[in-house]
């Protein structure tokens, strides 16, 4: 299952998981006006999930985060 399909194109262009503990996911946002939408779909996306097999998720935890995205630099040197 894709993140994108749980919460759809526009919410995943702002968002990704970051990891599971403790039965509860912890979802990376990009700020907190998005984070506020995340908190009122809370729910219903813990219900998704549980209702596409993944049952151990009991609670979401939105943070304010980015990805970690390669730099540059990096990718050059590794090529």
């Amino acid at each position: 299952m894709l993140w994108e399909d749980l919460v759809g194109p526009l919410l995943a262009e702002r968002s990704f998981i970051s990891h599971l503990d403790q039965n509860v996911l912890f979802v990376g946002v990009t700020n907190s006006t998005w984070m506020q939408e995340y908190v009122i779909l809370k729910q219903p996306l813990i219900t998704k999930l549980q209702d596409r097999g993944f049952s151990q998720v009991t609670d979401i935890v939105f943070v304010i985060k980015r990805a970690k995205k390669t730099s540059k630099r990096r990718e050059r040197k590794n090529a």
